[in-house]
């Protein structure tokens, strides 16, 4: 359980160090993968968030819209706050975030229902 929570902790804090970050002084044009890194960055928290909460109970549809809906409160805030720091607000950006945290608690409920899967085949098989 240690590592699931330490994982969610260190991820979101650089997340949020991350994206709060006052921007580079020579960058005068957008990274062409700004969108990605969001979705990906989003997902992994999405992910990693759905995996602490199953730690207690299983990931049920209304849990996993639970996640979803803290990631996306999440992103709203790091767009919202990111002006603070001399960043720029992108709604796009939140897009790419919440698209980003669905997929994430997608590929976190496909992975369990395969393992569990596996796992069920291997105790009828007698393995």
């Amino acid at each position: 359980m240690w590592l699931s929570r330490g994982s969610l902790v260190l991820f979101w804090g650089a997340l949020l160090v991350a994206t709060h970050c006052p921007p580079n002084a020579d960058a005068h044009q957008e990274n062409p993968f700004d969108k990605l890194l969001h979705f990906v960055a989003y997902g992994g928290l999405a992910f990693l968030l759905a995996w602490v909460v199953s730690l207690r109970s299983a990931l049920t549809l209304q849990r996993a819209a639970l996640v979803i809906g803290i990631c996306c409160l999440a992103g709203a805030l790091d767009e919202i706050t990111q002006p603070w720091t001399g960043r720029n607000t992108d709604l796009h950006d939140w897009y790419a975030d919440i698209v980003g945290a669905i997929a994430g608690v997608a590929v976190f409920m496909l992975l369990t229902t395969m393992v569990r899967r596996c796992a069920d085949a291997s105790e009828t098989a007698g393995v």
